[in-house]
């Protein structure tokens, strides 16, 4: 799934910082399907960014939530449309896909490790998945949850040790 994937791509550092506080991650990551989505509006990129510089590294508690209140915008932003779509028509089938059907085939991730990439760079990168197939984009949305999490991590003065990491999954 999407929160293990990114977590694993994480540095050694922040995955001990979070580990006993998984559940809380998990638990604030509720992916919501509305059957208004017609309504939803999805995050625009300064709001995120926004969002994102408020979290804090305090404890691990409220970094684990804050983490996992992000991972409904990564999902809304990455299967959203790059051309108008009014009627969130391309948000709404790529959402319920990917809650439907999850990722059942094989993939692969590769992973270089956090580059030192900035919160806006970040935030970037992941606006630009807008324009992927939405039916290959997992592997990349899981790079960039990893890298705007690391992001939010080093900006509050977290260590990192950049790792590259590999995760093939099989059905």
């Amino acid at each position: 799934n999407l929160i293990e994937d990114a977590v694993a791509l994480l540095p050694e550092e922040m995955r001990r910082f979070l580990k006993g506080d998984m559940d809380i991650l998990y638990g604030y990551s509720d992916i919501k399907m509305t059957t208004d989505s017609w309504k939803k509006s999805v995050i625009g990129r300064d709001s995120l960014i926004r969002k994102c510089n408020r979290i804090s590294v305090a404890t691990s508690e409220v970094l684990a939530e804050d983490l996992g209140v992000t991972v409904q915008y990564v999902l809304d932003v990455s299967l959203s449309a790059a051309t108008p779509d009014p009627f969130n028509d391309v948000l709404r089938s790529a959402t319920q896909d990917f809650l439907d059907k999850g990722n059942l085939g094989t993939y692969k991730i590769d992973y270089p490790g956090f580059r030192g990439i900035s919160l806006d760079e970040a935030v970037d990168n992941l606006y630009a998945l807008r324009k992927y197939d939405k039916k290959s984009v997992y592997p990349e949305m899981v790079k960039a949850t990893a890298d705007i999490w690391t992001a939010v991590w080093t900006k509050n003065g977290g260590k990192c040790t950049p790792m590259p990491h590999k995760i093939v999954r099989r059905p």
